[in-house]
């Protein structure tokens, strides 16, 4: 009885291929479409076991992996509530709210939507992120970004702080991230590091 149509074979050797490249492609073919003479497809598949017990176990793995960096659809109902609120705060939101919202924004770490939502309702909170962002992703206008939503937020003493305990090449990153902000504020920022 074949279980699987000639598409679903072709996607479990390339997946196999790619998932573990050191196990004999013979056995894959075998096992997947059963064309080794003198053994039948059961025999090809109970060889390929413990391959595929492996396969099956990172599968598994990856599919947690995507579904924690995604946000719920009662997270993401909470962040679009509150941004049709005109008179919302986010400091005096209920704690889950909070968490619901905090939960979002790290999923969303570096998008235009998470900076709106971080510069809209001053979440202080995710200083950290922004700095993390700012640092490793210099040169891009993510960084430069995140800069400036940290300014808005009046971080920039963290931000003084950070720079003077780094090593030369990680500050680099961050004064050059600062600099692409190009506002009198990061320009001032800049000059105390340099000078100090």
């Amino acid at each position: 009885m074949n279980l699987c149509g000639p598409e679903c074979k072709l996607f479990l050797l390339v997946d196999a291929r790619i998932s573990a490249p050191e196990f004999p492609v013979s056995l894959l073919e075998n096992a997947v479409y059963g064309t080794n003479p003198g053994h039948s497809s059961s025999h090809a598949l109970v060889s390929a076991l413990p391959f595929m017990r492996s396969l099956s176990a990172a599968l598994l793995l990856s599919t947690s992996l995507v579904t924690a960096a995604e946000v719920s659809d009662a997270d993401k109902r909470i962040v679009q509530t509150v941004q049709r609120l005109s008179s919302f705060d986010y400091n005096k939101a209920s704690p889950k709210t909070q968490e619901a919202i905090q939960r979002y924004l790290e999923a969303s770490a570096g998008s235009g939507d998470y900076f709106a939502l971080v510069e809209k309702y001053q979440i202080a909170a995710q200083a950290s992120t922004l700095l993390k962002l700012a640092m490793e992703q210099a040169g891009n206008p993510k960084a430069a970004e995140a800069v400036k939503v940290m300014l808005k937020l009046g971080q920039q003493e963290i931000i003084h702080q950070t720079l003077t305990t780094l090593a030369p090449e990680a500050a680099g990153a961050l004064l050059e991230s600062i600099a692409n902000v190009g506002s009198k504020e990061a320009v001032a920022l800049a000059l105390r590091a340099l000078t100090a």
